[in-house]
C-alpha cells in the first residue's frame, strides 16, 4: 500500500482539514524532491541524492507513505556512502514509489477535500 491514512490520521490528530493541507504540502515539497533526485542522479552527485533521499525519509513515514521511506533510507545510505554504481536503479525505485504515493495521496485528498474544508 504506497499510502496509510491511518498513519496520517494519528500524526495530525485526526483532523480531516489538516490532514487535506499536510498532503497538499506534502505534495508540493515532494514533488520538487522528485525532481532534485532525478537531476542529481543525472549529474552523478550521489551526496546530493543521499541529502534528498534523507529530506524525504521522515516526511514520507508521517504521511503513511512506509514503503516510500523504507526506499528513501536505503538510497540515503547508498548514496551517503558515495557509491554511484547502483545508484541510478535505486533512485528509479523511490522516484516510482513516489509517484504511487502520490497518486494515492490525489485520490484520497479529491474524496475528502470537500469534507476536510468548509467554504472552497
Amino acid at each position: 500500500m504506497p499510502f496509510d491514512v491511518r498513519v496520517l490520521s494519528e500524526s495530525s490528530g485526526d483532523d480531516p482539514g489538516a490532514m487535506v493541507e499536510l498532503v497538499e504540502c506534502f505534495d508540493e515539497v515532494a514533488t520538487g524532491i522528485r525532481a532534485g533526485l532525478l537531476q542529481a542522479i543525472a549529474q552523478g552527485d550521489a551526496a546530493q541524492v543521499a541529502a534528498l533521499a534523507h529530506s524525504l525519509k521522515s516526511s514520507s513515514r508521517a504521511m503513511g507513505a512506509m514503503a516510500l521511506g523504507e526506499l528513501c533510507a536505503e538510497l540515503e545510505a547508498h548514496g551517503g556512502a558515495g557509491r554511484l554504481a547502483g545508484l541510478g536503479p535505486a533512485v528509479t525505485a523511490v522516484v516510482a514509489e513516489l509517484d504511487a504515493a502520490l497518486a494515492a495521496m490525489r485520490y484520497w485528498r479529491a474524496v475528502q477535500a470537500p469534507q476536510g474544508r468548509t467554504g472552497i
